[in-house]
């Protein structure tokens, strides 16, 4: 009954994958090759399923079209549950479904879409931007957005249009468009951006670009009696940003500017600034950002005030070894002192170091110290080596924790303060091998987060197989966070072909 249970929560759309992949992937294969079909498509489907009972299912069918380098692009997601101990029949809960799809123009990356659409570039770094890494020159990308590939149920379906202009000379001209339909519940958003980006010598480029977006935000409410969140009504909200990228082969350069106006709550900004110089094998980065108290994203959330400054120095030599030191702060909002300080070292030996079997791969130590409230302050160090033996791969890594009390802000380099008032400690190793198609990844783990109050650590341990191949892949994770207790499992999918 279990399995007749899945099987009808699955969209008719999947089985029809599976049935076009097993027709297009046939066991044997004729002498002569046939000619190449004149709308060649390729399909995917893949999905998971945990022990909670949750099951995703993901189908994507794209078609090339026989002129303009054009091609179509069929997506379905569905989540489902398993709730409660009612009968097997009666708990099966559909969840959430979505459909999307567009057209895409390969030569120009132009594309339409409908769906949840997932935007890279400026917008993405405009958007809560203290719950992810600093905004490293190195990492930036253009504006770009495409369909989501997981199931979203706080998102609303959009339509998105970007269109690339070909190369006019040394210029190239890019505009966009995001607009959310007005249901349900007069969701109504919007987003225009644009700009043009300069290509010279080959080897520069120069790229500015625009962006207008806003909506309607829901009414606020209040959590508890003393939220420290106010309440606010339903509100306009409108954002304005500006985004530069040069780059050159010895100097990198990138910068974003936003000013965000909301009703009954107030306007702010963000900016970032991020300088590469140098290039291969030394080069030295420094990253800067900072927002006000009233700033709202992308996104219309509001990630308060906050400022980072940080810098790294890099070295990369032949046979892959990488050499990386670096250093971030980290300050409650622009002008006050900083609270938090984060120091990192990172190795990765060269390929084939060594004449012996066993090598080492990488090393790897960081120190980080937040002394944002000074009755907990809060040391961490941690340290990583990973050693390899043929095939067999080995890490082993450990941390320290410690929190400590103070009268006065101490200095922000994290060295040892004693007597540390809750000492905490742990440890993991972790071995993996491949075995052809098959990868198998052991990981184990013990933590203490308080080795002076006289109570057992927790042990953990994880599995990780997959099996790959050229058409798909299969894997299974299998975890406990407190053994022998506590385990989770999911099992992942994906099978993918064309013709």
């Amino acid at each position: 009954m279990y399995a007749r249970s899945l099987d009808a929560s699955l969209p008719r759309f999947l089985w029809l994958a599976c049935f076009v992949l097993i027709l297009g992937n046939p066991p044997l294969k004729l002498a002569a090759e046939p000619a190449k079909p004149l709308f060649p498509w390729d399909i995917l489907w893949a999905g998971s399923f945990t022990e909670a009972g949750t099951l995703v299912n993901r189908g994507d069918l794209r078609i090339e079209l026989p002129f303009q380098g054009l091609s179509v692009r069929t997506q379905l997601i569905s989540k489902s549950t398993l709730d409660g101990d009612l009968p097997l029949v009666e708990r099966w809960n559909p969840g959430t479904f979505t459909a999307g799809g567009g057209v895409y123009h390969k030569p120009s990356d132009s594309r339409l879409l409908y769906g949840k659409v997932d935007m890279v570039g400026l917008s993405a770094r405009l958007r809560r931007p203290w719950g992810k890494a600093p905004p490293w020159v190195e990492y930036r990308k253009p504006s770009l957005g495409d369909l989501k590939t997981e199931p979203v149920s706080t998102k609303n379906s959009e339509v998105y249009l970007n269109l690339q202009s070909p190369a006019l000379g040394a210029l190239r001209g890019f505009m966009s468009a995001l607009i959310t339909p007005p249901f349900p519940e007069d969701a109504f958003g919007f987003g225009y951006g644009g700009g043009v980006e300069a290509h010279w010598n080959t080897r520069q480029t120069l790229r500015v670009e625009g962006l207008y977006t806003g909506k309607r935000l829901v009414p606020r409410y209040k959590e508890t009696w003393f939220s420290p969140r106010p309440p606010l009504p339903e509100r306009e909200w409108r954002l304005y940003a500006l985004g530069l990228m040069y780059t050159g082969p010895f100097l990198q350069i990138g910068s974003d500017w936003a000013y965000a106006d909301t009703f009954a709550y107030g306007r702010d900004l963000y900016g970032n600034l991020g300088i590469r110089v140098g290039n291969r094998p030394w080069r030295f980065s420094l990253t800067l950002d900072g927002a006000g108290t009233r700033y709202v994203g992308t996104d219309g959330f509001a990630p308060g005030a906050g400022f980072r400054a940080g810098g790294r120095l890099e070295y990369s030599g032949k046979k892959g070894r990488f050499l990386r030191l670096g250093t971030l702060f980290q300050g409650a909002e622009p002008g006050k002192s900083f609270d938090r300080h984060t120091m990192t070292f990172l190795y990765r030996f060269p390929r084939n170091s060594g004449g012996g079997p066993v090598r080492l791969s990488r090393t790897s130590v960081t120190l980080g110290r937040n002394a944002v409230d000074l009755s907990k302050i809060t040391d961490t160090y941690e340290a990583l080596i990973g050693i390899g033996c043929g095939a067999w791969g080995f890490a082993v890594s450990s941390g320290f924790t410690g929190v400590v009390h103070a009268e006065e802000p101490p200095i922000l380099f994290p060295v040892p303060n004693l007597p540390v008032d809750v000492p905490g400690l742990g440890i993991s190793t972790e071995v993996r091998r491949p075995f052809g198609p098959l990868y198998l990844r052991l990981k184990l783990s013990f933590t203490d987060e308080n080795i002076r109050d006289g109570q057992e650590g927790r042990a953990g341990a994880s599995l990780y197989a997959a099996l790959r191949g050229k058409h798909g892949r299969l894997s299974l994770k299998i975890a406990s966070a407190d053994l022998p207790d506590s385990w989770t499992y999911t099992l992942s999918w994906g099978l993918r072909g064309e013709s």
